[in-house]
């Protein structure tokens, strides 16, 4: 439900900055680093855990590089969220990240890309893969027709999904190797911000979109929101991944998530929402595929 809340949040201030979804993910990861700032002051044991138990994972080998760029994947993904939710709305783009997430997160327990190990590919995990791509198709076909369907954000939303899952999974392996959840949202939030603002001034050049001044917090308030969501989201998911593997645990998020965005897209919808009996049927159906993928395998 934090990974809803904090996309309907970066999308309402992607569209009071004129859909400059850069700017966006830009503000939300700072409001995220300067919470960080404030628990890592706070609190003695992370500071231990990234200042010497990180570099010594690293030189020790029991984290490898590619462990540690996290933030690449998540500055995508709150890019995405701040381009597609405006033009999709909160559910769709949820059910679109769920196509994405589930196929990958059985990929990714099957090959082991967690820290858990690796977990096997069952025939229930199979359907639930499979039947949540077919409700994806279901979600979307409503808008086929009217010629509506943003074909470039649907393919980018999937692509987010994907992306975030191998966050999710490489966080779950720095938190095991440090013993502390805040390193790897440390991480993830540093080397995002680095990225952001390295593409923010290229993305306008290129585009040469005007610059607009984000909203006033005392004004607007809940807009500054996103990156402290953020923040929460991370740090449970990376708690949580090692007990429950990338696929279950993606599961139970997308539980949340799915409530999440239809109350959002009825009770604050944006300007791309339609919450038609295509989007309600797919949610249902990929309820109905969650629940599938996540009975036990059938002992022989």
């Amino acid at each position: 439900m934090l990974a809803a809340l904090q996309g309907r949040v970066n999308g309402g201030l992607a569209e009071a900055l004129d859909g400059d979804a850069v700017l966006t993910a830009a503000i939300a990861t700072s409001m995220g680093l300067l919470v960080l700032a404030v628990v890592l002051a706070l609190r003695t044991t992370s500071r231990r855990a990234l200042l010497t138990g990180l570099p010594h994972a690293v030189r020790s080998g029991r984290l490898r590089w590619w462990q540690l760029i996290g933030g690449l994947s998540s500055a995508f993904f709150v890019v995405t969220q701040g381009a597609s939710i405006p033009a999709l709305g909160v559910a769709l783009f949820t059910v679109l990240v769920v196509a994405g997430t589930t196929g990958s997160s059985l990929v990714f327990d099957a090959v082991g890309l967690t820290p858990g190990g690796r977990r096997p590919v069952t025939s229930p995990r199979v359907i639930g893969a499979v039947g949540t791509t077919l409700a994806v198709v279901v979600a979307v076909s409503g808008r086929f027709s009217a010629g509506s369907l943003a074909l470039a954000a649907v393919i980018v939303t999937i692509a987010a999904g994907v992306i975030s899952t191998f966050q999710m999974a490489i966080n779950g392996m720095v938190a095991e190797e440090t013993d502390d959840g805040l390193v790897p949202v440390v991480l993830n939030l540093g080397l995002g911000i680095l990225v952001l603002l390295v593409a923010l001034p290229v993305a306008h050049a290129i585009t040469g979109a005007a610059w607009v001044a984000p909203p006033a917090p005392a004004e607007q308030p809940l807009l500054w929101l996103g990156g402290p969501l953020g923040v929460g989201f991370l740090l449970l998911s990376a708690i949580v991944i090692r007990p429950l593997g990338v696929l279950l645990y993606s599961l139970v998020t997308i539980g949340g998530q799915l409530v999440g965005a239809v109350a959002l897209d009825v009770v604050a919808p944006t300007s791309g929402a339609d919450i038609g009996w295509q989007v309600v049927l797919g949610v249902l159906l990929t309820a109905a595929a969650v629940a599938v993928a996540a009975l036990p395998a059938r002992r022989v």
